[in-house]
């Protein structure tokens, strides 16, 4: 079979070919592309990391000042409510405070490359995570108000049952709380 033609047995196509050149030079570009945005999101996400650590341990307003001056990635915004999420048993009014700058940081992300669903998803967590520390210091009018952000950022999410079903605990646990059952 030469170049640029198709082998067809019994109406399928067996093989193709395409000419010399035609598409290995974008299919390489395309390639080195992506393999280079993977490294750098993986660079991101473990900075990320090691900033919510370290954001942990600082008092509110040097936590503010770092990230209103330095950091504005989603990496950044996700650890920081996964951290929030692992304090809301030990510490809910810091896991408060860390969920707001999430929410700082998420309200900064740029939606207009297809990723807005996503940064619902995200603000449908950090809300959930704020809601839940706030019903541990017992402040559950603030926590039902967080639930419904939730809600509504989940209604422009990316629709995933994961996201809803988390939220649907979450709720369950302050209909709980405030000895309700609907």
């Amino acid at each position: 079979m030469s170049e640029g033609e198709v082998g067809v047995s019994r109406g399928k196509v067996i093989a193709w070919r395409p000419p010399a050149g035609s598409y290995d030079g974008a299919f390489r570009r395309a390639l080195a592309a992506a393999v280079e945005q993977h490294r750098a999101m993986a660079g991101e996400r473990e900075e990320a990391g090691q900033f919510a650590r370290r954001m942990a341990e600082q008092p509110q307003a040097r936590r503010e000042l770092a990230v209103r001056n330095r950091v504005r990635n989603w990496w950044a915004a996700q650890a920081l409510v996964d951290e929030a999420w692992g304090l809301v048993v030990r510490d809910p009014q810091d896991a408060v405070q860390l969920t707001a700058l999430a929410l700082e940081i998420a309200g900064s992300l740029d939606g207009s490359i297809g990723r807005l669903p996503l940064v619902a998803d995200l603000v449908a967590r950090a809300e959930r995570v704020r809601a839940a520390a706030l019903r541990r210091l017992g402040d559950l009018t603030r926590a039902g108000a967080a639930l419904r952000r939730a809600w509504h950022s989940l209604r422009r999410g990316s629709g995933d049952p994961r996201e809803r079903s988390l939220h649907l605990l979450a709720r369950g646990a302050l209909l709980a709380a405030q000895g309700r059952r609907r």
